[in-house]
């Protein structure tokens, strides 16, 4: 991409010469990118941008023959990556906690590329990184000193993790940091040799209107029969409540699928207590058009970068939730 291409504000516009310049290289081998929800959108706009994108690259000189590849690959339902980047290896990008399922998705767009995940990489410093092999990273014990709390509060070094267990990371860093607890949550899946294999769950900050105290990690696992196009916003009404927000095409029965993700909610015994108390009211479906673009676009316009915008889990944010609503509005 040429360095210009970051002055441009207006994403469409951005999206149309970032598109343009990927279909170009028929060289390109790797991809990184932070949330694949950024590389999904990309692909996913290609069919509505075809025609203008091959006039652009048309008028760019582009080999005839590599211009009669795009335009079949792009005719093709679904989109023929293969043919387009046949030389693509492997795509980084989040793989654990709320970007699990579009992971997923992203595998299903680039078949025959590797998907590497990029383990948990904080401003603070590595915390996992990628080991070959495996879906899930290892400590990245060359970067900081870390430690893992459980939920009795005792710290663990990595050997002394239990398969299964959850717990929250503190990092001890070379710059001064001095047991920083980054408000993420990890969960040990077993050992490779010495090293813990360690999935990233979610923040381990929770909501908490009235004692209910819903994780991030809990609230994906809840919606997991829905799949990746839903999630839940916190509605601090006289009665609060959460409402299930699902992606139009994804909604087919919302009083059927908010009355599940009830049920599921129910399994946290504070969240159950709460509704039996009266304190919260049941969960209240509402569709949206285009849920994860239009999140994505009231991020960016809250100054987010757009690589940076992870897929959401819990909404706890009422000027987020507005934005988000009010995009929605017919």
């Amino acid at each position: 991409m040429p360095v210009e291409a970051a002055e441009v504000c207006d994403v469409d516009d951005w999206r149309l010469l970032t598109l343009r310049h990927l279909l170009a290289a028929s060289d390109l081998t790797f991809i990184s990118v932070w949330s694949p929800t950024f590389l999904i959108n990309l692909v996913e706009a290609l069919p509505a941008l075809a025609e203008p994108l091959l006039k652009s690259i048309r008028d760019g000189a582009v080999d005839p023959q590599r211009m009669h590849v795009i335009s079949i690959a792009l005719a093709r339902r679904p989109i023929d990556t293969r043919s387009i980047w046949p030389r693509l290896a492997t795509v980084s990008a989040w793989a654990d906690g709320g970007s699990r399922a579009y992971a997923g998705r992203l595998q299903e767009l680039f078949p025959h590329a590797r998907l590497q995940p990029k383990g948990l990489l904080a401003t603070e410093g590595a915390v996992t990184i990628p080991r070959q092999g495996s879906s899930y990273g290892v400590p990245a014990l060359a970067s900081a000193f870390l430690e893992f709390i459980d939920d009795a509060g005792r710290a663990h070094l990595c050997d002394e993790l239990r398969d299964g267990e959850s717990y929250r990371v503190v990092m001890t860093t070379p710059g001064g940091l001095y047991r920083y607890d980054l408000g993420d949550r990890l969960s040990c899946r077993g050992y490779t040799g010495a090293l813990p294999r360690l999935e990233f769950m979610g923040r381990a900050a929770s909501t908490d209107i009235v004692g209910e105290k819903l994780s991030e990690a809990f609230v994906m696992h809840a919606l997991g029969p829905i799949g990746s196009e839903a999630c839940l916003a916190v509605r601090a009404n006289a009665t609060p409540f959460y409402e299930l927000l699902i992606d139009a095409t994804a909604g087919k029965n919302l009083v059927a699928q908010a009355a599940l993700i009830e049920e599921r909610l129910c399994a946290n015994p504070q969240y159950a207590y709460a509704r039996a108390l009266g304190q919260l009211g049941p969960v209240v479906p509402r569709a949206v058009e285009r849920l994860i673009d239009r999140y994505t676009r009231v991020q960016a316009g809250r100054g987010c970068r757009l690589a940076d915008i992870k897929p959401p889990v819990l909404i706890n944010d009422a000027a987020a939730y507005a934005a988000l609503i009010g995009a929605s509005a017919p």
